[in-house]
């Protein structure tokens, strides 16, 4: 997740996305790998990161500056079937124009048909006419996860607090300060983060429409 300095950033399937990198595929300083010629082979892929119904998003490597990226791959077929293309050409507009650092960067994407790709972990798989679009990767995570660290953390000192009772623990309670999970102060930077990227979204009049802690990534 993120650490106490890093702002959090939003990712869905309405939002992010913005600006390159000079280790990006496709910036400014590797205009030889132009779009047209940009294909899977140009990464190593890795572990997935997460699935929905008709994309995975994987952990990438670009093999020319050995930098990591997540790179969405979506079935054009089921997206076809339907009936989600104007989702996704929105989605790929949407996130070329944002750039702001609460915001998932976004560095370019392609299409390619029958290639066959090789996975780090264990398989093989045909990609028969896939789009792909490539992302900044947050290691840290999502924000659902922290929290159900945090609640997993919390319930073990308030069990503690409960053998040595604490007075300091039961005048929380009947204030109905007690933490469910993260503490106040950290809800409070997380949240102030969140707000300055809704507000950079909104004065570019995007909604995010599906925003919740798994969007949430660091």
């Amino acid at each position: 997740m993120v650490s106490a300095t890093t702002p959090s950033r939003t990712a869905s399937s309405s939002t992010p996305n913005s600006s390159s990198s000079s280790s990006a595929p496709n910036s400014s300083s590797s205009s030889s790998q132009s779009r047209a010629a940009m294909t899977p082979g140009d990464f190593v892929f890795g572990s997935v990161l997460g699935q929905g119904s008709f994309a995975k998003v994987y952990h990438a490597q670009f093999k020319k500056t050995k930098a990591n990226f997540a790179v969405k791959v979506m079935d054009q077929e089921f997206i076809k079937k339907h009936k989600k293309v104007p989702f996704v050409v929105m989605e790929r507009q949407v996130m070329s124009k944002l750039s702001h650092p609460n915001i998932v960067k976004f560095y370019c994407s392609f299409k390619v048909r029958d290639v066959v790709l090789v996975s780090l972990i264990t398989h093989c798989y045909q990609d028969d006419e896939s789009l792909y679009m490539v992302m900044e990767l947050c290691r840290g995570g999502e924000l659902l996860s922290y929290i159900w660290y945090h609640r997993e953390h919390v319930s073990i000192l308030r069990w503690l607090d409960d053998i040595v009772c604490s007075k300091e623990r039961d005048a929380a309670k009947a204030q109905g300060a007690v933490d469910a999970a993260c503490s106040v102060a950290v809800v409070q930077f997380y949240m102030a983060q969140l707000i300055v990227a809704l507000r950079y979204i909104h004065s570019n009049h995007i909604i995010h429409r599906d925003l919740k802690p798994d969007n949430i990534l660091f």
